[in-house]
């Protein structure tokens, strides 16, 4: 009976592409954890086949597995990934573009960062993807040099959302670009709309902190 398995198993092998066999390889791996050999089979799979599947599932795996793939590679692959799996299920698509804008953004690709989090920020179901994306983008912002953009973003974020587990690091991190903006010479004022007391205790906090940080240059 095994070696009945084994030739059947054989015969199928044998009618598989070299793409396939790589990638049917590198799920095998992947489950056996041997992480290095199974990035290897999967850069293989994807990049000798022109099979809109299997450009799908190996983007895919490569993007969302924890592999060792340098962040100009890695933001190729997360591309590829969005482009071929927009038939996968709403909520996996969407951790697919979490993924691949925190990708890119380490990448310095920052307009494609921008717009995966521009959309998430606004069209997402999901609370807590939303209000990422929002913190996300504002970061975005900051390496655009973009301060007004920055501020207006969070300040309507934490004006019309009273909960969040982000939401002390935006009010904080809020309070400290302004005063970053104040001493770049990027605005010349800023009108902080109401909040409750947490909130703005938080603020408080960032402009304190931000103004430390500016307030002693030394000359030498």
């Amino acid at each position: 009976m095994k070696s009945f398995i084994l030739f059947a198993l054989l015969i199928i092998s044998s009618t598989l592409s070299a793409s396939e066999r790589h990638l049917a390889l590198g799920y095998k791996l992947l489950i056996e954890n041997k992480k290095d050999l199974a990035k290897k089979n999967l850069i293989y799979a994807f990049e000798n086949t022109e099979d809109k599947k299997i450009l799908a599932r190996t983007s895919y795996l490569l993007t969302m597995t924890k592999f060792n793939i340098g962040s100009e590679d890695l933001s190729y692959f997360a591309l590829n990934a969005l482009k071929y799996n927009k038939h996968i299920a709403p909520h996996l698509y969407e951790a697919l573009q979490r993924k691949s804008a925190d990708i890119l953004f380490k990448a310095g690709k920052l307009n494609k960062a921008q717009s995966l989090f521009e959309f998430l920020s606004r069209r997402s179901n999901d609370f807590s993807l939303r209000e990422y994306a929002t913190y996300k983008l504002g970061w975005v912002y900051v390496n655009q040099g973009k301060y007004k953009a920055i501020i207006a973003l969070w300040s309507s974020w934490l004006s019309k959302n009273r909960k969040g587990d982000l939401r002390d690091i935006i009010a904080y991190d809020l309070g400290k670009f302004i005063t970053e903006a104040v001493y770049l010479e990027k605005i010349n004022s800023v009108n902080i709309p109401t909040f409750d007391y947490e909130t703005l205790t938080n603020i408080s906090k960032g402009i304190n902190g931000g103004y430390r940080k500016y307030q002693t240059r030394s000359p030498y």
